[in-house]
């Protein structure tokens, strides 16, 4: 991918012959293209001097404004902070998007490769699932807290199968909030043992439909994959534990982060959506309880279990580290997707962030060594950001002018080849239409004096 688009030519796609290709362009087409072809009627007259005159006019009705949700800043900073992380673990890719956690607005969506694996990829989600298995045990009553468990490091899920799960070390004694927070495998399986004998399989499924597993999230981007979740019908014997590790279900980050979100955000699941202006769309999947119960496990996994290396001074942040094993030719390899899930702050989450690196080959490939240091350094970019900073702009979409001057204005303008009608003097203090608008014809700005 070019450096300079910093993966936005993934979100926006392009124009051809008119029609919008891929990405958002595509995807918003009947809305973006041009309603209706302006008329123009001409009669000559005269006998010997044969003039045209104008006899009728039908003004051209345009497409509808879009303005994006992407702060281009926070886009620009996070590509090379990825691919920073990418270079140093010899990794294949990195993604990471930033969300709303409230309204689903997508604030950053970036990935260092040339398309948008962010919502046309598939991985395994790893232990990045588990607060979503947790939560759907808990809220069935199928686990409480005072769940125990004693961990050797392995488990047999099930009698009749010659297969063996295993945990990176032995965690002895643990509760469902240790269970989470030290990410213990034998811990999870027996709890998604549990769950599957209370509602089985097929219950399983519905509850991961219900945050979002195995179908389009609607986001604004032309050829959304659904992941994969496949019919209970078609589980194997050993599915419902090999699920609740992550291992067996495929999804899109998009997919994933919207679905994390739900613990995150009290319990109700929000839609994932590149427009600024649109509506959150919502609908509540666990009660507030049962995700205030995940959440505060969630704390901890920062404070004191896999996700330590996401912790910030002064900043409460929940979130979860996810390794994935890497299947090839139909068995498990040494190869691993490295994912982190989080929000902060946690008390009351303002931005949902994911991060994902595909592949490191490094020493380091666990998900809290690779990618939770890269969320931290979001987080820090996120709070550091300033209106001093900068401005970054992109052909086709409308920049952000105002406080800028009249000189700025211009320059910007004839670098984007935009028509600018400008009003007043001074700086700028409104414009038409809004920063973030694609494609427009003419820009007017409405300048004033400095206070």
């Amino acid at each position: 991918i070019r450096e300079s688009s910093w993966s936005l030519s993934g979100i926006l796609g392009t124009v051809i012959d008119g029609k919008g290709t891929g990405g958002v362009e595509e995807f918003l087409d009947s809305k973006l293209k041009g309603k209706k072809d302006g008329e123009v009627a001409v009669e000559y007259k005269g006998v010997l001097n044969v003039q045209p005159v104008i006899k009728d006019y039908v003004k051209p009705e345009n497409g509808d404004d879009i303005i994006l949700s992407l702060d281009f800043n926070l886009q620009r900073i996070i590509y090379y902070l990825l691919l920073k992380a990418v270079r140093a673990h010899h990794a294949d890719a990195g993604d990471a998007i930033v969300m709303e956690t409230k309204t689903g607005k997508i604030r950053a969506m970036v990935t260092t490769r040339s398309w948008n694996d962010n919502v046309l990829g598939i991985i395994e989600p790893g232990s990045s699932i588990k607060p979503i298995i947790y939560a759907i045990a808990v809220e069935t009553g199928a686990a409480t807290p005072g769940f125990h468990h004693h961990c050797t490091g392995r488990i047999k899920p099930v009698k009749d199968l010659n297969i063996i799960i295993g945990d990176v070390k032995a965690h002895g004694d643990v509760d469902l909030r240790k269970a989470l927070v030290e990410s213990c495998n034998t811990a999870t399986v027996k709890i998604a043992e549990t769950l599957k004998s209370k509602i089985g399989d097929e219950g399983i499924y519905n509850w991961l439909l219900k945050f979002g597993f195995g179908r389009k999230t609607g986001i604004e981007i032309a050829g959304e994959t659904p992941g994969i979740l496949r019919n209970p019908r078609r589980w194997s014997a050993i599915d419902f534990a090999e699920i609740s590790i992550g291992q067996g279900i495929g999804t899109t980050p998009i997919q994933l982060i919207a679905a994390v979100n739900t613990v995150l955000n009290g319990g109700i699941y929000v839609k994932p959506t590149l427009l600024e202006n649109s509506p959150p769309e919502l609908r509540r999947v666990i009660s507030q309880k049962t995700a205030d119960l995940i959440k505060s496990f969630m704390i901890d996994v920062v404070e004191m279990g896999t996700g330590e290396l996401a912790k910030l001074p002064g900043i409460r942040i929940a979130g979860k580290t996810g390794t994935a094993q890497k299947a090839q030719a139909g068995k498990y390899v040494k190869r691993y997707h490295s994912i982190f899930v989080g929000a902060f702050p946690a008390d009351n989450p303002k931005y949902t962030i994911l991060v994902h690196i595909d592949d490191p080959k490094g020493k380091e490939y666990l998900g809290g060594d690779v990618a939770a240091p890269v969320f931290a350094e979001i987080v820090k970019n996120i709070l550091g950001l300033s209106k001093e900073k900068p401005l970054l702009v992109y052909k086709g979409v409308t920049p952000n002018f105002i406080g800028l001057s009249l000189a700025d204005v211009l320059d910007i303008a004839q670098a984007l080849k935009i028509e600018v009608k400008i009003h007043g003097d001074g700086i700028v203090k409104e414009q038409v239409p809004a920063p973030g608008t694609l494609n427009p014809k003419e820009i007017e700005v409405f300048l004033a004096p400095p206070p």
